[in-house]
């Protein structure tokens, strides 16, 4: 914590966020066109808490968001190891910011008055003021890479624009695949 400098109290700042997390289905044909489902999660936090002799505020903002998006990818790779892709996913996105403010007055020797404010709205005044409403269409450009460690299994690493993570990487199960 440090010093502020006009109500010689204390303030502090603090940040949290969960990365991305979700899961993707995809059936390829014999052609290498691929068609998609996916699913994703994410949410950040943020808060900022001032005090000095008089009152404590605290303020917490949540900003979770889920995407459900369908798409296409062409599969290029040639390989039975190396399995290279690109395609685009167009869906659904929701996100809302969830806004909390305690503030708490010193209005006599051990006594207190607390304030509480709860703010959780999908689209409203506030998110539209701070920027944060978005449209619910949620559309990804990817370009990525399936590499198969067995008949079954493998890991997959993509990279992509607009909507959901940048880079997504993670394992995959190949349902397709014939023993």
């Amino acid at each position: 914590m440090e010093e502020g400098a006009r109500s010689k109290g204390f303030y502090s700042l603090s940040h949290s966020s969960i990365p991305v997390l979700g899961f993707k289905l995809e059936r390829i044909t014999s052609k290498g066109l691929g068609f998609t489902f996916e699913a994703s999660y994410t949410s950040a936090k943020a808060g900022f808490t001032i005090s000095d002799i008089n009152r404590k505020e605290v303020i917490k903002a949540t900003f979770p968001q889920y995407r459900i998006m369908y798409g296409n990818n062409y599969h290029f790779g040639k390989s039975a190891k190396y399995d290279a892709y690109f395609g685009y996913c167009l869906g659904w996105h929701a996100g809302y910011m969830n806004l909390e403010v305690v503030r708490e007055t010193n209005s006599g020797v051990g006594s207190s008055a607390v304030i509480f404010f709860r703010y959780n709205d999908y689209i409203d005044y506030m998110a539209q003021k701070l920027q944060l409403a978005e449209s619910p269409i949620s559309f990804r450009l990817h370009l990525g890479m399936n590499i198969n460690l067995t008949k079954r299994i493998g890991l997959n690493a993509e990279v992509g624009s607009f909507g959901g993570g940048l880079v997504k990487i993670g394992a995959n199960i190949n349902l397709n695949r014939k023993e």
